[in-house]
């Protein structure tokens, strides 16, 4: 009976899908290095989330944390050279 119990507790047990939703939107809101550990994390916890019940929680945190990277990827690679590229007209026009 114990186990009927436990089984029943962690199948809704929605802790890790919340924390990667909540952690998938800072990364979203925080660019690159800041917000790419948060994505990161998220989506460690929505994996988590899947493998005990899967559940909208970890349908979105998945999808949010995906989003989030790939965007902190590219603010990562792109803004970067964006930033070089404005420094390097800047010093153009001033010589």
């Amino acid at each position: 009976m114990k186990k009927r119990a436990v089984k029943y507790l962690t199948s809704n047990y929605n802790s890790f899908g919340t924390a990667s939703v909540v952690l998938s939107i800072v990364s979203l809101v925080f660019p690159s290095y800041y917000g790419i550990v948060p994505g990161i994390v998220a989506l460690v916890f929505a994996l988590k989330q899947r493998h005990d019940s899967n559940n909208n929680w970890a349908l979105w945190g998945l999808t949010l944390s995906i989003i989030g990277i790939v965007l902190n990827l590219l603010d990562i690679l792109y803004g970067s050279q964006t930033q070089f590229v404005a420094e390097y007209i800047k010093s153009y026009r001033e010589s």
